[in-house]
């Protein structure tokens, strides 16, 4: 009798192994994370991003323990006047839980609001690579 081989491989090594086998043998086809500033914009074209931010941080100093917790919540609109030029605002929500030893913080709004025009000095696409130059 012929046993076939997938029968005598446990079903999670197989599972580990198929996976394995697509993710190096594939390329991932996924957008970069990116600053704001590089969003892309076309004319007369409106982009929103949303972030939502979370950062930890704890120690102990002279024996007292701290612990900050923030979270940030970052949208971001922006709009292409020209295929060159594109105006961009930012508004972060902000909320921080602070600890110092016994005594409890917290704080939370609207954080720094900024505005921003970038200009796109320099533009060259070529197959899988895409070269800009915009100081903003």
């Amino acid at each position: 009798m012929v046993i076939p081989i997938f029968h005598r491989i446990p079903p999670v090594a197989s599972l580990f192994g198929m996976g394995l086998g697509v993710a190096l043998h594939t390329n991932a086809a996924a957008a970069p994370i990116t600053f704001n500033t590089a969003l892309p914009v076309s004319e007369d074209e409106i982009i929103f991003r949303q972030q939502l931010i979370y950062q930890r941080a704890q120690d102990e100093i002279d024996g007292e323990a701290r612990d900050i917790k923030t979270v940030s919540a970052i949208s971001v609109l922006g709009y292409g006047i020209t295929d060159k030029l594109a105006l961009f605002g930012v508004v972060p929500l902000v909320r921080k839980n602070r600890r110092i030893g016994n005594a409890r913080f917290t704080e939370s709004g609207l954080s720094d609001v900024s505005l921003f025009a970038r200009y796109q000095i320099y533009r060259r696409d070529a197959l899988g690579q895409t070269t800009r130059i915009a100081p903003f």
